[in-house]
């Protein structure tokens, strides 16, 4: 194979993913649903609350998912030891918190999530 034809082909090949990749920026929004199941699935959500339970979600990119400090130090430990300290452990339990940030994602994938977590009826929702 001559070299002619090489730089030819990695070029098509290239040029073929780089349409595939547009096309579906355009004509579809990007999923959430996977990461948001696994987000439910480890934080042990239901959809039911409980009893007095208050639901806050969080939804952002880098900063609220928590970049290089994620999992030690987010905005959601932030918030959890701030009304840990304010209402004392007992009625800081009654508050769920969970951390729907995700690096890079955008607002049409911001949107999303937040349909697709309506369901578990969340009483406070914060995007950052």
């Amino acid at each position: 194979m001559n070299k002619k034809h090489l730089v030819f082909s990695l070029t098509a090949i290239v040029l073929f993913f780089v349409i595939l990749e547009g096309g579906t920026r355009l004509f579809t929004v990007s999923g959430s649903y996977d990461f948001i199941e696994r987000v439910i699935i480890q934080q042990g959500l239901k959809v039911r609350k409980q009893p007095e339970e208050f639901r806050v979600f969080l939804f952002g990119e880098s900063t609220m998912q928590g970049t290089h400090l994620f999992p030690k130090s987010t905005i959601k430990k932030w918030m959890e030891i701030y009304l840990e300290d304010l209402l004392g452990k007992a009625e800081a339990r009654k508050i769920t918190i969970i951390n729907f940030g995700r690096l890079g994602c955008g607002s049409r994938f911001m949107l999303q999530a937040f349909k697709d977590t309506l369901v578990y009826k969340p009483d406070v929702v914060v995007f950052y």
